[in-house]
């Protein structure tokens, strides 16, 4: 649990003390760049799995610990071909002791994924703040702003130095879901100069759609059984059917060489 910046850092100073077969993971925002630095910096024997539990709030340090932090939230544990089996499946059955769901998911899908919910959100949340902060009615403004502002803003009081180091690890990603949220925000103010009403309130109703969708908790339960995989590939691509699916990992029992899995996906 280091900052991203000092990922390789961390694995060079943990790397002495490590013996063959030990499982190392992590809870980094960006998981190509660490794994790539994991690679790198720990010894072959020991097994990285890349690791990002989607919790927290905005606030840091030990005053901001929960003990019920990680229940009913997402923990991604990322795949591909060279995973190493066994780990990754004692690492998963610990996870889920802490009534967390597993999402299986590549680095390439994980890093575009956050930059679209989570990176690009706080440089939004972030440029709304420094907008409003810069305002000459800032006194009056601030007095003024109530719930969708504040929830929209929320997340900037976050660490900068973070958020800096996230972004910039996750630089093309983010890049690219800018680049997206700008033509929308293009395409709305082109509407809203030609007045063209249809074109504005089918902006709204896309997202108002949206949302529905997001807030649905309707989930359908599929369990998933297999001989205990004999290599990394195969694993990899069991995990891969999951992730297609968008399926998380609810449960997970392994006995007599057999893996009863527990998904459920939207």
């Amino acid at each position: 649990a280091a900052p991203m910046s000092e990922m390789e850092r961390a694995f060079l100073q943990l790397a002495p003390h490590l013996r063959p077969g030990q499982i190392v993971t992590d809870v980094g925002s960006v998981k190509s760049p660490v794994i790539d630095a994991a690679r790198r910096c720990l010894p072959p024997a020991v097994s990285f799995i890349g690791g990002h539990p989607m919790a927290g709030t905005e606030r840091s340090g030990h005053l901001a610990a929960r003990a019920d932090l990680f229940r009913n939230s997402a923990w991604i544990l990322t795949f591909d071909d060279h995973v190493d089996a066994p780990a990754y499946l004692r690492l998963t059955e610990l996870l889920l002791k802490l009534e967390t769901g597993i999402f299986p998911m590549t680095a390439e899908l994980h890093d575009g994924i956050v930059a679209l919910i989570s990176h690009v959100p706080h440089v939004l949340a972030y440029s709304m703040m420094s907008s409003a902060d810069e305002s000459s009615a800032r006194s009056t403004l601030f007095d003024l702003a109530a719930g969708s502002f504040r929830g929209l803003v929320r997340v900037s009081g976050a660490p900068p130095s973070s958020w800096s180091d996230i972004c910039r690890m996750n630089e093309s990603r983010v890049r690219e879901t800018l680049s997206s949220y700008i033509r929308r925000l293009v395409e709305f103010q082109t509407a809203l100069e030609e007045n063209d009403a249809a074109k504005i309130r089918d902006a709204f109703e896309k997202g108002h759609r949206g949302h529905g969708r997001f807030l649905s908790e309707t989930r359908q339960a599929q369990p998933v059984e297999f001989a205990w995989p004999s290599s990394g590939a195969d694993l990899s691509r069991l995990l891969s059917g999951i992730e297609s699916r968008g399926a998380r990992i609810d449960g997970m029992e392994i006995a007599s060489r057999r893996v009863r899995i527990r998904t459920s996906s939207r």
